[in-house]
C-alpha cells in the first residue's frame, strides 16, 4: 500500500540522516599560529624522535641495497600518521632509545616514541599519550611449558626492565634464575 511504501521511505531518509559525510574530520585543518601546533604546521615538518636501536618498534634500516639508511618500525609508521594528519612532512631523528626523552626535553624533535616503562616519576615529568603498545612479561620454554610453577626446579633466562619486572622466584622459588642484559642472550641461551 501507498502507506506502507512511505513509512518505509522515511525510515530511509531517517537512516542516512544519520549518518555524517565520509569527508568530515575531526581534527582541524589548520591550528592557530601560536600554538605548537600551529607553529609545526608553518615549519612545514614534524620532528620525530625514533629510536635506531629497538627492532621491530625503531631502527635505521640500510635495506641492504645501498640506497641510503631509512629509519623504519612501528614508531616510523606512527610518526609519519601523525605528521599526515598534520600535513606535514614527517622529518625523522634517529637516536639510541635511552635519548629520546632528553630530545624531547631539549626541543631536539617536536614528539618521540621511546620504548619505556610508563612509571609515576615518568608521568610526572613527561606529557605521555595512551600507550601505543603494552609489554607482559612472559615465559618463553620447551615442551608447551610456560607456567612458572610448571618450571620447578628448571634454569629459566630473564630479561626485563627493573622497573615493571615481576620476580619469579617470589611466584615459583625454586626456579633458577639466570639473568640477561639482553633478550638475545636468553634466545641463545634456549637454543
Amino acid at each position: 500500500s501507498a502507506r506502507t511504501y512511505a513509512v518505509a521511505a522515511a525510515l530511509a531518509l531517517l537512516s542516512a540522516a544519520c549518518v555524517p559525510p565520509a569527508e568530515e574530520t575531526t581534527t582541524p585543518e589548520h591550528f592557530d599560529p601560536d600554538t605548537v601546533m600551529g607553529e609545526i604546521q608553518a615549519r612545514g615538518e614534524l620532528r620525530i624522535g625514533i629510536a635506531s636501536d629497538r627492532r621491530p618498534f625503531g631502527y635505521e634500516d640500510d635495506g641492504g641495497e645501498g640506497v641510503g639508511v631509512t629509519t623504519a618500525g612501528l614508531t616510523a609508521e606512527l610518526g609519519a600518521y601523525v605528521a599526515e594528519a598534520l600535513n606535514v612532512e614527517p622529518a625523522f631523528v634517529p637516536a639510541p632509545n635511552d635519548e629520546l626523552l632528553e630530545m624531547v626535553e631539549s626541543d631536539d624533535v617536536d614528539v618521540a616514541f621511546p620504548i619505556t616503562a610508563i612509571t609515576e616519576p615518568l608521568v610526572r615529568h613527561y606529557g605521555f599519550t595512551d600507550p601505543y603498545w603494552i609489554a607482559h612479561q612472559r615465559v618463553l620454554g620447551f615442551d608447551g611449558r610456560f607456567a612458572p610453577e610448571d618450571l620447578s626446579g628448571e634454569r629459566v633466562c630473564s630479561f626485563i626492565d627493573p622497573e615493571t619486572e615481576v620476580d619469579l622466584s617470589q611466584i615459583e622459588p625454586t626456579i633458577d634464575i639466570v639473568e640477561a642484559d639482553d633478550p638475545a642472550e636468553c634466545f641463545a641461551l634456549l637454543r
